[in-house]
């Protein structure tokens, strides 16, 4: 009996363990820097656009290899349609930052609150959150260095940068020190249509409270006006 109680208190304290530790970085000052890490997360891109994606994801023990046409409009319209590669359709999300999400179409199984909550959540995450004004500097290791903003629920999240190149490496939720959402920016090229400057075409995203993982390679990205009636 001993032995099953301390079996059961073991798998308990496991559950509750942290499985993606992550180190908090050392503070610094250095306002100049600061300012010019937030504008490079500004304007890393247009206010408006179009963008192609080739994405793999892996959602409740499933996979879909999806092509996604998305439109994205500051401060938070998103409109995200995905085909498979048999032109059909998987699934069609419409959000806004004054509104909630919208599932149009779901033809994936998956239940449409997961979508709707992790699908504009990721989006958000890659195209439109930036640091908050009062987020401090603090240093990693391997010249990374990084944008940190405390919330109120004792969470943190952190914009991750190259300190030499000052480009955006990724960005981190944690709390207690464990990772909790991850995405990492990588591949940097110049675009057709976008050449202003080089954007990450390798995008990947974790949340590990749970099996999902979105890999993305974009394809393509398009500066335009795009109207009320498309976030609709």
């Amino acid at each position: 009996m001993v032995k099953i109680l301390a079996l059961i208190l073991l798998t308990v304290i496991l559950a509750g363990c942290c499985s993606v530790p992550y180190e908090q970085g050392v503070p610094f000052q250095n306002e100049i820097l600061a300012e010019q890490l937030r504008w490079n997360v500004a304007n890393l891109y247009p206010s408006s656009f179009r963008t192609l994606h080739r994405g793999a994801l892996t959602v409740d023990n499933k996979q879909f290899e999806m092509t996604g046409y998305l439109l994205v409009r500051q401060p938070g319209d998103i409109r995200l349609v995905t085909i498979n590669d048999f032109g059909g359709v998987l699934f069609e999300i419409v959000s806004g930052k004054e509104t909630a999400g919208r599932i149009i179409r779901n033809n994936t199984g998956i239940s449409r609150r997961r979508l709707n909550v992790s699908l504009p959540r990721d989006i958000f995450a890659v195209y439109l959150k930036r640091p908050s004004p009062c987020a401090a500097l603090v240093r990693h290791k391997g010249d990374v260095v990084a944008l940190v903003g405390k919330l109120r629920d004792g969470s943190v999240e952190e914009f991750l940068f190259d300190e030499n190149t000052r480009r955006l490496k990724g960005y981190v939720f944690s709390k207690n020190a464990c990772c909790l959402y991850q995405v990492t920016f990588s591949d940097y090229k110049l675009i057709p249509d976008w050449p202003t400057s080089p954007l990450p075409t390798n995008i990947s995203i974790k949340d590990y409270r749970s099996n999902y993982r979105l890999e993305l390679n974009v394809l393509k990205l398009t500066p335009d006006r795009l109207e009320d009636n498309l976030f609709e």
